[in-house]
């Protein structure tokens, strides 16, 4: 069985404002077309985490120089990057950001599952994951076979078909990326 990919350490050195750090997507549409988006995520701000300069709800103000700060990340697409005004060029950040658009996590943690530096790092990831998802889905299949469930072992084997699909599409891309 494959073993899961690793996080990506990230030095608390090289954490600023505005890196740009990278995940992929990889799924079939409903019409049975493979999909792979590699997706940005932009940090935001570095700051202390909320709620973390109180004690028992009392400000404690000896606190501020031992806080934890927590990298705050934002993916960057057509929902959260947005046109502020008619002007040409004027975009920014929604005022609004969905919850499953954002991450966080702290300063000199590793970065979060399936987020790295650089896009061949994420393209690695996301390979070395859908063979874990792959084993998962013929451990599935080999079981409802055993047990007997056609319906069940044909509904494991469209995913299986359908997540081998989606790996061949990740590999073209990494390939691709050389």
């Amino acid at each position: 069985m494959t073993s899961f990919p690793p996080r990506q350490s990230y030095p608390s050195t090289k954490i600023k404002l505005g890196a740009v750090l990278f995940s992929v997507l990889a799924f079939t549409d409903d019409d049975g077309k493979v999909v792979t988006r590699i997706e940005e995520w932009i940090v935001r701000s570095i700051r202390a985490r909320r709620n973390s300069l109180t004690k028992n709800g009392m400000p404690v103000f000896y606190a501020v120089k031992d806080a934890p700060k927590q990298v705050n990340l934002a993916q960057k697409n057509q929902f959260t990057w947005v046109k502020k005004t008619p002007k040409a060029g004027d975009y920014g950040w929604h005022k609004s950001i969905w919850a499953g658009y954002l991450k966080a996590f702290r300063v000199g943690d590793d970065l979060p599952f399936g987020i790295y530096t650089t896009k061949r790092a994420a393209l690695k990831y996301a390979i070395a994951d859908q063979k874990c998802l792959i084993d998962i889905y013929q451990d599935d299949l080999s079981t409802s076979q055993a047990s007997g469930d056609a319906q069940e072992a044909e509904e494991w084997q469209r995913e299986l078909q359908a997540a081998q699909n989606e790996l061949k599409a990740l590999e073209r891309r990494y390939g691709a990326l050389k």
